[in-house]
C-alpha cells in the first residue's frame, strides 16, 4: 500500500494575511495595477467580489453573462441620495502559451434605494452582458471584476481548449464556465438542484429499520413539502458502489497521549474479525506537515501494519502561540478537509468520513471579534466546505472530545451553541466551521471519547449497512449562497429520528 502526500488545492478565506489586509487602506490594497494582475494568465485567486459567469454563443459574437453578488460590493451614497456601486468588468483572451490575444471591458453601475440598509446583503444579483469576439486560437479566457470604490477584486479563468473551467476564485462553483447553449445551461442548473439524501433510521435498540417505503417519509425544504423523484432502500450486500469508510488519524490537533490512543484504537478496529473489513477503508494521516492518504482496502491487517509504521507527530503545537496557533490549526484542518472532499468527489458512491481526534479549536470569545469583511469570508468558507462535502457524497462524523485544554471534557458540548444554520454573512462566526458542527449538519455522528475507539468506529461504520436514498429537486435559488434547510421525518414512527443532511447552499 502506498501513501501519497497532497499538494495544496485551496486556501482558506480567513487566512491570517487576508485578515491583516482587511485593515489596510484601500488605496494601498488595490490599484489598477492589481486589476491587470488579476487578469493575467494563471493569475492567483481573487475572491473579494463573488460572481458567476457563463458563455453564451451568438451568431456574431460570444456573450459573457455575469451575475454579481451585491453583498460583496461596497455601496456609497450619491448626490441624489441613492446607494451606488461602480464596477469594471474585463475579459482577456490568451493562447495556449499564455500570450495575450485580445481584451474587452465594460463598466457596470448598480444603484439601489437607501431603504436597503446594509446593501451588501441585498439578495438579487446584478446581471450584465459583455459581448466579446473570441479569437480562433484563444485557449483561455480570464474574467475579472473590480469595485472602483475600494479596489476589491474577483476573477475566474476558463480553459477554452478543453471546455473546462479552472477555479481561480476560492469557491469552485463560481467558475462554472463552459461554452454551452442556454438550453444546456438550464439543464445544468436543474441538475445542480437535484439533491440526494442518505437517510439513516437508527432503532432505539440498535440496528436499522429495513421495511420503510417512500410514503413513510416527509421531506421539507425550507419548511415546504417536497415530492421525491426517486427512493431506494440501500443494503450494503447489494449496493453497486460499496460505501467507502475514511478513517482520519488526526496527529495535528491532539495531545501526544491522545495520538497514542487514536493509533491504538484504529489498529485494533482494523484487526478485528481477523482483519476482514466489510467496507473498503482508506486511512488518512494528518500532521502539521500535511496529509497522507492510503489506497482503499478491505485487508484490515495490511492497513493496520501501515498505520503502525506511520511516524509520530512531527511537532506539537506551541502553547505560547495562543490565538495565532489556534488559527493556524483551524486553517490547516479545514484545508485538509477541503482537499479530501475534492479528492473523494471523483469517486462514485457514498463515503463515511470518520475524523478521529478532538478536532480544531472553535475560536469563540472576545478575542475573536470579527469585522463584516471577515464574517463575509467566513460565510464563503462555510458555503464552500458544505458544498464540497455534499458534492463528494460524504457524511462526516467526529470521534473524540472537543478538547482545547487537552485533558478535559468541559468544552465537549460547546459546539451545540453553533448548530443554527448560517443564512447570511453578518451571522457567520468561526465556530460555525467546527468539526462537530459540520458533522452534525451532514447527518453524521458526534461521539465523545469513552475509552473504546474501536467500538465508536464500528458504530459509525454501521451507518453503511442499511440506509435510504431520497432524491428530490430543490426549488431554484433566487440569490447567491442561498441556504436550504432540510427536514426528514416519519409521521408514522414519531419516536424514531432519521439522520441525514440538514442543510446545503445553492446558486442562482
Amino acid at each position: 500500500m502506498r501513501f501519497s502526500g497532497f499538494t495544496p488545492i485551496l486556501h482558506l478565506l480567513l487566512a491570517a494575511s487576508a485578515v491583516a489586509c482587511a485593515q489596510t487602506p484601500a488605496a494601498n490594497l488595490h490599484t489598477p495595477i492589481s486589476f491587470r494582475q488579476a487578469l493575467a494568465y494563471n493569475a492567483p485567486a481573487q475572491a473579494d467580489i463573488f460572481f458567476t459567469a457563463s458563455l453564451i454563443p451568438t451568431p456574431k459574437a460570444t456573450t459573457v453573462a455575469y451575475k454579481v453578488d451585491r453583498r460583496t460590493l461596497h455601496y456609497q451614497p450619491d448626490a441624489a441620495g441613492k446607494l451606488i456601486a461602480q464596477l469594471d468588468c474585463a475579459a482577456f483572451q490568451y493562447d495556449s502559451a499564455g500570450k495575450l490575444l485580445g481584451r474587452s471591458a465594460i463598466h457596470i453601475t448598480s444603484t439601489i434605494d437607501p431603504e436597503y440598509a446594509g446593501a451588501e446583503f441585498a439578495p438579487t444579483p446584478i446581471s450584465a452582458l459583455q459581448p466579446i469576439m473570441l479569437k480562433p486560437q484563444a485557449a483561455a479566457l480570464v474574467l475579472a471584476i473590480r469595485d472602483q470604490s475600494n479596489g476589491s477584486l474577483g476573477n475566474l479563468q476558463l480553459d477554452l481548449a478543453n471546455g473546462l473551467s479552472k477555479p481561480v476564485a476560492s469557491l469552485e462553483k463560481t467558475s462554472d464556465l463552459r461554452r454551452r447553449s442556454p438550453e444546456a445551461f438550464a439543464a445544468e442548473q436543474l441538475a445542480s438542484r437535484r439533491i440526494t439524501l442518505d437517510v439513516n433510521v437508527p432503532m432505539p435498540a440498535g440496528g436499522a429499520l429495513p421495511t420503510l417505503q417512500a410514503q413513510d417519509f416527509t421531506l421539507l425544504d425550507n419548511g415546504r413539502p417536497q415530492a421525491l423523484t426517486s427512493f431506494a432502500a440501500v443494503d450494503y450486500r447489494a449496493a453497486p458502489n460499496p460505501t467507502e469508510v475514511i478513517l482520519l488519524f488526526d496527529a495535528m490537533n491532539a495531545s501526544f497521549q491522545n495520538i497514542i490512543l487514536e493509533r491504538q484504537g484504529i489498529e485494533q478496529y482494523l484487526r478485528e474479525d481477523s482483519g476482514r473489513l466489510t467496507n473498503p477503508v482508506t486511512i488518512v494521516y494528518l500532521t502539521d506537515a500535511g496529509v497522507k492518504i492510503s489506497q482503499p482496502s478491505r485487508d484490515g491487517n495490511a492497513l493496520a501494519r501501515e498505520v503502525d509504521r506511520l511516524p509520530g507527530t512531527l511537532r506539537l503545537w506551541d502553547a505560547s502561540k495562543a490565538e495565532d496557533g489556534w488559527l493556524e490549526r483551524l486553517q490547516r484542518s479545514l484545508r485538509a478537509l477541503n482537499q479530501l472532499a475534492t479528492y473523494e468527489a471523483a469517486k462514485p458512491g457514498r463515503k463515511l468520513f470518520l475524523w478521529i481526534g478532538p478536532g480544531w479549536p472553535l475560536l469563540s470569545g472576545p478575542a475573536f471579534e470579527l469585522s463584516l469583511l471577515q464574517r463575509t469570508r467566513l460565510f464563503n468558507s462555510i458555503v464552500e466546505v458544505n458544498t464540497k462535502l455534499r458534492d463528494a457524497h460524504m457524511t462526516l462524523s467526529s470521534i473524540g472530545t472537543l478538547n482545547l485544554a487537552q485533558g478535559s471534557n468541559a468544552f465537549a458540548f460547546l459546539y451545540q451553541n453553533f448548530l443554527t444554520p448560517v443564512a447570511q454573512p453578518k451571522d457567520a462566526d468561526a465556530p460555525n466551521l467546527g468539526l462537530q458542527v459540520l458533522a452534525h449538519q451532514t447527518g453524521g455522528q458526534v461521539l465523545l471519547r469513552d475509552g473504546d475507539i474501536p467500538a465508536q468506529i464500528a458504530r459509525c461504520v454501521a451507518d453503511s449497512a442499511f440506509y435510504y436514498e431520497l432524491t428530490y429537486t430543490a426549488p431554484a435559488a433566487t440569490q447567491f449562497n442561498e441556504l436550504h434547510t432540510v427536514q426528514v421525518s416519519m409521521p408514522k414512527e414519531p419516536e424514531l429520528t432519521p439522520r441525514t443532511l440538514q442543510l446545503f447552499y445553492l446558486q442562482p
